[in-house]
């Protein structure tokens, strides 16, 4: 499956395998590549035109440099502000057109117009502020986009070879490094590519952890900390009970001690609502309550986050 960057971010740091902190910056320098070669590519071939091309000499520079700056400035807008926006679109849409309606109501009010007068044009702001605002999000989402593909197939001839290069490195290191990121038939869990991470496929392998603190180097399962596949992890009933009937055999198992059971990775959680505990078993969470309570039922606003899985 293809995820966003933060997405799929937030997938890896909860799988429990060896060199997971290794992987892990190798993805994260992949997904960083892409926004800094296509810039710099987009200002060297921008150079070259403009000097060579049209005969402008050093003065190409600071033309080249503005090209760069636009190329990043482009792709910063297209895969963050503008994903925000996009989502977030009615919200902005009818703040401003609440505004608009206190605006004409005030301005109609104040110059002592008739009620009907008052009234339409409070009702007027507001239905023109949510078509121009609506509207405006989606002109400039489509702006945003169309600039992207224009600066990158301008950028490709010098990016395109480089991001290949690196995508082969990449997945040839994740292949030969680092083994234990390859499914039992034999595909690998992230496959590289263009745009930083062309897939992510985890199959049916149980290897995530329901918090990032739980990892253990691919030791969970021995430590008692369970394991759960990419379509369990997002089901919080099979997450709660696993996690529950992990933290009594904690609490049941008479062969560790006490400072062991209190110093183990379960107890950084309160299992009944996934908040981070002050101090292991016998303490508290952050919320105020005791091990194993939960009297503010506020579970999923906790660290562990199963609720961001359920879609996937």
């Amino acid at each position: 499956m293809s995820l966003p960057p933060a997405q799929l971010i937030g997938y890896l740091s909860r799988i429990d395998l060896p060199h997971h902190d290794a992987v892990l910056s190798l993805v994260k320098r992949a997904i960083l590549l892409p926004k800094i070669i296509r810039p710099l590519a987009a200002a060297i071939l921008a150079y070259l035109l403009l000097a060579y091309v049209a005969g402008l000499g050093t003065r190409a520079l600071p033309l080249a440099a503005v090209v760069g700056a636009v190329m990043l400035l482009v792709t910063i807008l297209d895969n963050n502000v503008m994903r925000w926006a996009e989502r977030n679109s009615s919200r902005i849409a009818m703040v401003l057109a609440v505004i608009a309606l206190f605006f004409g109501l005030a301005v109609t009010l104040l110059t002592k117009k008739e009620p009907l007068v008052v009234l339409a044009a409070g009702a007027g702001g507001f239905c023109v502020t949510w078509i121009v605002v609506t509207f405006g999000l989606m002109f400039l989402t489509l702006l945003i986009h169309l600039a992207s593909l224009l600066l990158r197939a301008f950028a490709s001839p010098i990016a395109a070879p480089l991001l290949a290069i690196f995508a082969h490195i990449h997945n040839r290191l994740l292949r030969t490094k680092y083994k234990d990121w390859v499914t039992s038939q034999g595909t690998p869990i992230i496959e590289f590519g263009s745009e930083g991470v062309k897939n992510f496929a985890p199959g049916n392998a149980a290897i995530f952890v329901s918090s990032p603190r739980f990892r253990c180097g691919g030791a969970a399962i021995a430590a008692g900390i369970p394991l759960f596949t990419a379509y369990e992890l997002g089901n919080s009933v099979i997450v709660d009970q696993r996690i529950s009937a992990a933290y009594e055999a904690l609490r049941a198992t008479s062969s560790e001690s006490h400072d062991e059971i209190a110093n183990h990775p379960l107890t950084d959680f309160n299992p009944a609502n996934g908040l981070p505990m002050m101090a292991g078993i016998g303490s508290v969470d952050v919320m105020g309550n005791a091990f194993g309570t939960d009297s503010h039922h506020s579970y999923h606003d906790a660290d562990i986050g199963h609720d961001s899985f359920n879609n996937h």
